[in-house]
């Protein structure tokens, strides 16, 4: 689940709504592209697990970006 995060515009991303993108100079590494821009992912939890900041969660889980997450 998302915990903490915040909208951007779409700028410079192509693909479609549910991929998980990598954000370049922002304060976080991680982004859901979605139909109105990018949700940038600062914290997410695992079910049971504590809340991580994305780039400590990416650390342990890099196939993540890229990936296209369920609808």
């Amino acid at each position: 689940k998302v915990v903490t995060g915040y909208a951007l515009p779409s700028t410079g991303y192509e693909v479609e709504p549910g991929r998980v993108v990598e954000l370049k100079g922002r304060d976080t590494p991680l982004g859901v592209m979605t139909g109105q821009g990018v949700l940038a992912v600062v914290q997410l939890q695992l079910e049971g697990k504590r809340p991580l900041h994305a780039a400590d969660f990416l650390r342990g889980h890099p196939d993540l970006l890229r990936a296209l997450l369920p609808s």
